[in-house]
């Protein structure tokens, strides 16, 4: 339920903010009990983020805080507080990669481009935007990125990110041409499985009569049997209905 999960975090967030007012060294402890309380933040998907939130809003736990902005959609707000407020460039890799697991490479490249720019928005941070380019190449868009790097930045700062960036585009541009292909060729073997089994011609002209009614055919439709013999359609129900 619910309001079981939200008290199980804010307990976790009391414990933690009540030894920190009153100053215990037991670092390991503390640790610990955030380690608890991210994962389970993490975890549950039940819990009221708001209220946890409002709950640690004025509190040094940034981790805490921006796992709980991304429960709500505020991802972007979410990777400013850990590169500006915790200054932890692996906790914001590892929120990108968390936030974007099962989902499809459009939002991943969307948190990624979120975190490069805020990086780029703090000069102290320049280092850590060329290592999160080049260690994640693969999830970024390339074009995007162009367009937001610094001018004063050299050739040699990215070029590891353009290589794998490069290599990357090349495979996936390859592998949609081998769907591509590999669904053209369903489609090739799907139309002429249909060809053989309607290679049979029926040729129709006025010598060819119903065989229930003995009439001719005035119109398009008519059913063939598998023994060869036409019928009319309303012949076939009438004799079908008997």
């Amino acid at each position: 339920m619910e309001k079981h999960h939200t008290l199980l975090a804010n307990t976790y967030a009391t414990q933690i903010l009540h030894a920190a007012r009153e100053m215990q060294n037991n670092d390991a402890h503390m640790e610990e009990m955030r380690q608890k309380l991210q994962q389970f933040l993490w975890q549950s998907s039940i819990y009221d983020a708001d209220a946890v939130y409002a709950k640690i809003q004025s509190s040094a736990l940034h981790v805490e805080k921006a796992i709980l902005l991304g429960r709500v959609g505020e991802h972007r707000k979410a990777l400013r507080l850990l590169v500006n407020e915790e200054r932890d460039e692996k906790a914001a890799e590892s929120y990108c990669w968390r936030t974007s697991a099962g989902r499809d490479r459009e939002f991943t490249q969307q948190l990624f481009g979120w975190l490069l720019q805020a990086y780029l928005e703090s000069r102290p941070h320049v280092s850590a935007a060329v290592d999160l380019l080049n260690q994640n190449a693969v999830a970024f868009n390339l074009l995007r990125v162009l367009e937001v790097l610094p001018g004063s930045w050299s050739m040699q700062l990215v070029m590891r990110f353009l290589c794998e960036s490069l290599r990357a585009t090349t495979h996936d541009r390859r592998m949609r041409g081998l769907e591509k292909s590999l669904a053209r060729m369903d489609n090739l073997r799907q139309r002429h499985a249909w060809m053989e089994a309607t290679q049979g011609m029926v040729r129709m002209d006025r010598s060819q009569v119903c065989h229930s009614c003995r009439r001719q055919f005035t119109g398009p439709e008519f059913l063939r049997r598998s023994t060869g013999e036409l019928l009319h359609t309303h012949c076939y129900s009438a004799n079908n209905s008997q």
